[in-house]
Parts: C-alpha cells; structure tokens; sequence
C-alpha cells in the first residue's frame, strides 16, 4: 500500500514538529530522508511541498532557504496554514521582527 499525498504531508510535519518542540535539530542523514519524503509531494501539492521544505530549512538553520520556500508557499496558496508555518519557521529562527511582520 502506497501512502497517499496528504498521508505523507500530515506525518512529515508531525515528525518536523517534534523536532521543534523537542529543540532538537534533526542530523544532517535526517534532513536528507526528510527532503527525499518531502519531494514525493513535489507534483500533488506544490504549495505544502514548498512550505514544508521551507520548515525543512528552518531545522537545517538556513534563513535563506527557509524564506524562500515559504514566500512560494504562500504565493501558491495563501492560506492561513501557509502563513502561520512561515511565522513559526521565523519564529524559532530568531527572527522575531521578521516573524511579526
């Protein structure tokens, strides 16, 4: 049995939240298998593929990356979903002002 899109989406930010309420960072080999799990959303849904990749960046410290990806998330979906991950990527970032912005 394959996991369906939505299946796939719901566990991988279930599993990016533990990391970030556990304040642990996820090893470089785990950010590389959540990248791999990530893609297989790339052609379902591409606004949570990229905002999803957008928390991805926020545990590998990469501010740069991070905003990009949710700015595309948010500019293919402007959901409040989409905005409130982007603020808790900033957020736990310590981009405070950003976050509020």
């Amino acid at each position: 049995m394959t996991l369906q899109p939505n299946t796939i989406k719901n566990q991988l930010i279930e599993e990016l939240c533990r990391y970030i309420n556990g304040g642990r960072t996820p090893s470089q080999l785990e950010v590389v298998r959540l990248k791999r799990e990530a893609a297989k959303l790339k052609n379902g849904n591409r606004a949570s593929y990229a905002a999803i990749m957008g928390m991805i960046a926020c545990l590998d410290n990469d501010v740069v990356e991070c905003k990009k990806q949710h700015e595309l998330a948010i500019l293919l979906d402007g959901s409040v979903e989409h905005y409130e991950a982007y603020f808790t990527s900033l957020y736990n970032l310590g981009r405070i002002r950003n976050a509020y912005h």
